[in-house]
């Protein structure tokens, strides 16, 4: 890694996804990232970052509290000008666009990524604007969470207003699980608090939602949208709404409405400049908000969208976020179709992970990827930060990209102490 030279990305929030998308099309030494201290030896960040030529520096700041970016900027810590501010992680977005704030360069705005880091205050916010939200409380015990249920006379969601990849997040179906999914939704299932996600979260108690599942992906300049997609997943069984697989694009006759909600989330928060995700379910009374990100997409999604559109949509990002988004370059429609799946192991010590040759060689597919090393310890599924291994394929249409997806990721094994192989159960 080499010193410092004008007009670099910075990227807050250290994320591997991040930097292999970005070394697919940034030039050498053009990307800074910026973590914290602990966070960034947790991950071995500096290690990582050695291998990707695009990557210059790691900066070590303490972000994670309501003046960080002020203070920042204020110390000229960075010690340069950057030419874009984009976050990593979600829980870098307050900092990110406060920062661009203060620099000048287009954001999100401090307001819009605080209110979508609040799935409390995004659903208060987004319900004014029109947008259909599910009955949803604040709730301070297992007693409120049971008196929902018997309300609505049917399931609830129980989950975490700041928190992502479905961490915390519990259905309950009867008054005995109440007390079990509250204690979830504070910890996260962690025994001991993930200073990224900071304190003062509310524990939400909300209506079950039936139906199929989409999320929306979809570039915004000035306010506006400038380009959208829709994407479908499937779910593991169980009572964690855990993602298991996704596939674009979907063009089925709610679509027009997902796009035009999430313009409506966008415009209710304020939200200026950058890329948001936003999940909906689809019921029998419409396309509901699930929750809404300011910033790129998980679970391979990001390689499905370049996949499926023909176009590198985190180069579209960070130009967009430089201030010279050439619109002339967007395609008006998806070119292919793309899936990823996930898998699940049983916990216990990884012994040895098989079947990734195998996997590979089938048509059509792109990437297939172990997310854990042998020595690894898998936990029960819990969240997305649980799932082991992940296959990205292409295909003439949904079916076919899916199929080919599924047919690789139920090659692989990842091997136990239990010895088991890796999960294919999903719903959908």
């Amino acid at each position: 890694m080499t010193g410092a030279q004008p007009g670099r990305l910075l990227v807050i929030g250290f994320s591997t996804v991040m930097a292999r998308g970005l070394q697919l099309f940034r030039p050498d030494d053009s990307v800074i990232f910026l973590e914290e201290a602990g966070l960034a030896r947790d991950r071995d960040a500096v290690t990582f970052l050695a291998d990707y030529p695009c990557c210059s520096r790691l900066v070590e700041w303490d972000y994670l509290h309501p003046d960080a970016a002020d203070e920042f900027f204020a110390a000229g810590a960075l010690g340069e000008r950057p030419a874009a501010i984009v976050p990593g992680m979600e829980h870098a977005t307050a900092f990110a666009a406060r920062l661009a704030e203060r620099y000048g360069l287009p954001t999100a705005t401090l307001g819009a990524a605080e209110l979508m880091r609040d799935k409390a205050r995004l659903r208060r916010v987004t319900a004014a604007a029109g947008v259909p939200n599910p009955v949803s409380r604040s709730v301070e015990g297992p007693a409120e969470v049971v008196a929902l249920l018997r309300e609505l006379g049917a399931p609830v969601i129980v989950k975490p207003s700041n928190r992502a990849g479905s961490a915390g997040v519990t259905r309950v179906d009867s008054p005995e699980q109440a007390t079990a999914a509250f204690g979830f939704a504070l910890t996260g299932g962690e025994s001991e608090p993930q200073r990224e996600w900071g304190d003062g979260g509310e524990v939400l108690v909300e209506e079950y939602l039936a139906g199929p599942e989409f999320s929306v992906e979809m570039l915004v300049e000035d306010g506006r949208p400038v380009l959208g997609n829709i994407t479908a997943k499937t779910l593991f069984d169980g009572p964690r709404p855990i993602e298991r697989g996704h596939v674009l694009p979907h063009s089925g006759p709610e679509a027009e409405e997902m796009l035009a909600l999430t313009g409506r989330v966008v415009a209710a928060t304020g939200f200026a400049a950058g890329i948001v995700h936003c999940e909906w379910i689809v019921t029998d009374r419409g396309s509901v908000l699930v929750e809404c990100a300011g910033r790129i997409p998980g679970d391979g999604i990001t390689a499905l969208l370049g996949i499926g559109w023909g176009v590198d949509w985190v180069e579209q990002y960070v130009a967009l976020m430089s201030g010279r988004l050439d619109r002339q370059l967007l395609p008006d429609q998806p070119v292919r179709s793309s899936a990823v799946a996930l898998a699940a192991a049983e916990p216990g010590t990884v012994l040895a992970i098989d079947g990734l040759d195998r996997a590979g060689a089938i048509e059509g597919v792109l990437v297939v990827l172990p997310l854990v090393s042998v020595g690894d310890e898998v936990r029960p599924l819990r969240s997305s930060a649980d799932r082991v291994a992940l296959a990205i394929s292409m295909g003439a249409d949904p079916a076919e990209a899916t199929a080919r997806a599924e047919q690789a990721i139920a090659l692989v094994r990842v091997r136990t102490g239990a010895d088991q192989p890796v999960s294919s159960s999903v719903t959908t």
